[in-house]
């Protein structure tokens, strides 16, 4: 039998939840149908080949809870009445409904993957909303999942403290290992593109430019913590935050020099400025998994992690990242201090224990393994 996503869009700018729906969708051959709004749909398109758009209505409030248009989502029904399994991706929106309406329909069982969504933090913002959804067929959506599967063991934690949670797994998200083979070519190239000493440190902020990312609390904790040799690049696509903001933030500083704004950079190019830096860097208030700084172990980068960040809870023995102990910027200036201080080798040493473990625990075969024998668990037989 077949087994179906159903998820929000899937765009290009979506970041690392565009990357995890497409990793399911490999393991489990399955199709995958996204509700999305028919103006972003004409504007960027699906990022991932072969996904179906469940396109909602033109109506501004409809459009805002996605409800679909009854000719759109007759596909995407006849899948799910057809599935073993279907894999629903995210929460708060009205797809989420929908999969528990036909769900009960067609008697087929399904999964929440929620993407952090489900983080104390998030639940803090925008609350009155939530808890409608919450009374509105939230709750018996969670209740009726067969299991909610968590990329780290912090995410699920997280959630049990506010939630009363139906069975649950862990399946980290996988990630190619970065080839590292060109390093020297790649950081003497973009190193001479941006005026940035060879000898000089870098750390390396990558991901959306928005206030949730702190992207002006790294730059001052960049300012804190570095001296003159220290240089920061930021890459990204800018969203509540500027890179006009960025640009500002560090003039005021006194670092315009050794703040390097990029913007955004999609595919194979990324790599390049993961190889360029010494460190990746996030600060930001909420990551479930966080794709970037799991690439930026793959390919030897040691990181620094705010608490925010779930991931640094499974890494934090294997010594190849500092864990911030709070969001204060000393807290962060410290650990950059530190990161200043060591040596080459030093720095190497930490990357290749980071790239070991994502090697032994995040490929995508260990992935497909995991997740079929959640479908075999769960799924309808």
């Amino acid at each position: 039998m077949k087994k179906t996503i159903i998820s929000l869009e899937v765009f290009k700018d979506s970041g690392g939840p565009t990357k995890t729906i497409n990793a399911f969708k490999s393991a489990l051959s399955a199709d995958l149908f996204c509700f999305c709004s028919p103006q972003e749909l004409s504007e960027k398109g699906l990022a991932i080949e072969g996904a179906y758009p469940v396109v909602s209505s033109r109506l501004p409030l409809l459009r805002q809870i996605r409800v679909s248009s009854t000719k759109s989502s007759t596909d995407a029904e006849r899948a799910v009445a057809e599935s073993r399994m279907v894999s629903c991706h995210s929460f708060y929106r009205y797809h989420a409904l929908w999969v528990n309406r036909m769900s009960r329909k067609h008697s087929v069982p399904y999964w929440f993957v929620p993407h952090g969504i489900l983080d104390p933090w998030v639940m803090g913002r925008g609350r009155f909303v939530k808890e409608a959804f919450w009374r509105f067929g939230g709750k018996r959506f969670l209740d009726e999942a067969s299991t909610v599967i968590f990329s780290t063991s912090s995410e699920r934690d997280k959630a049990a403290s506010q939630f009363e949670l139906p069975a649950s797994e862990v399946i980290p998200w996988p990630v190619e290992l970065v080839d590292s083979s060109n390093r020297t070519n790649c950081r003497d190239r973009i190193r001479r593109e941006l005026s940035i000493p060879k000898e000089a440190k870098v750390l390396l902020y990558f991901g959306r430019i928005h206030s949730m990312k702190k992207p002006i609390e790294t730059i001052r904790a960049v300012a804190s913590g570095g001296d003159e040799n220290l240089h920061l690049m930021v890459v990204g696509n800018e969203q509540d935050v500027s890179l006009k903001d960025c640009s500002a933030a560090a003039d005021e500083l006194g670092i315009a020099k050794q703040v390097h704004l990029i913007g955004p950079v999609y595919g194979e190019k990324k790599y390049d400025y993961l190889l360029a830096a010494d460190a990746y860097i996030s600060l930001s208030h909420r990551e479930n998994f966080n794709h970037t700084a799991a690439e930026s172990l793959s390919a030897g980068l040691p990181l620094i992690l705010s608490p925010g960040n779930d991931l640094q809870g499974d890494i934090e023995s294997e010594k190849c990242s500092w864990g911030l102990p709070d969001n204060e910027l000393k807290a962060a200036s410290e650990a950059i201090e530190e990161f200043n201080c060591l040596s080459t080798h030093e720095l190497h040493e930490m990357g290749v224990r980071g790239r070991n473990w994502v090697a032994e625990n995040l490929q995508f075969k260990q992935f497909k393994e995991r997740i079929n024998n959640v479908v075999a668990k769960y799924g309808k037989s």
